[in-house]
């Protein structure tokens, strides 16, 4: 049952976060801009062709990545980004069982990988006829639409999509509570252990 509130959960991060991706490439213009308070949180259409904020192969790797052309790079991009999911994914299943959030907290970062996932491996060809790069399979762009820019115009905000919002949220809630997530496993773990003693 738990295995399959998790699965639950993935999917249910995925198929939002799509959703609104979708409903944004289908009716904003690239670079388009609509306000929601104001200019201090607002829409706006942005493709993302690489990983968090924009960086690419070419950013993080310098002369090695220079090698690559860039649909070669890109290709390597979506390609390490399905080896994540999948690595995301065992982990999910190895700690399924673990008696504290952490599990959900897997179950976070996945949904968002997998979201982001989805556009690199399917968006240049689902919509070649929209795209203003070059599309196929594995060369698709991230699209971005949430900028929060509380003083406009004093910093270049970044726009991040739902997907970043979990993986960011995920990642930070096993960096600065896995302590915690482990000493309530050992913890729940002993108490039901005590219990099937007394119950015995």
């Amino acid at each position: 049952m738990r295995t399959f509130r998790l699965a639950a959960l993935v999917l249910g991060i995925a198929a939002v976060d799509q959703a609104v991706k979708v409903m944004v490439k289908l009716t904003f213009l690239p670079g388009e801009m609509r306000p929601v308070f104001g200019r201090a949180f607002r829409l706006t259409f942005v493709e993302n062709n690489g990983f968090a904020f924009g960086l690419t192969l070419h950013d993080l790797a310098g002369s090695w990545a220079g090698a690559w052309s860039a649909v070669e790079a890109k290709y390597l991009l979506s390609v390490v980004s399905l080896l994540a999911i999948g690595l995301l994914m065992y982990a999910l299943w190895r700690y399924r069982e673990h008696r504290s959030a952490l599990p959900w907290m897997l179950a976070v970062i996945t949904g968002g990988a997998l979201g982001n996932v989805i556009d690199r491996t399917f968006y240049g060809w689902l919509f070649a006829e929209r795209n203003l790069y070059q599309g196929g399979w594995l060369q698709g762009r991230v699209v971005d639409m949430f900028c929060f820019d509380p003083s406009p115009g004093s910093f270049a905000a970044p726009v991040f999509n739902l997907a970043d919002v979990a993986i960011a949220m995920g990642v930070f809630s096993l960096l600065f509570l896995q302590h915690r997530f482990h000493r309530q496993h050992k913890e729940r773990l002993a108490a039901e252990r005590s219990d099937d003693g007394k119950e015995g």
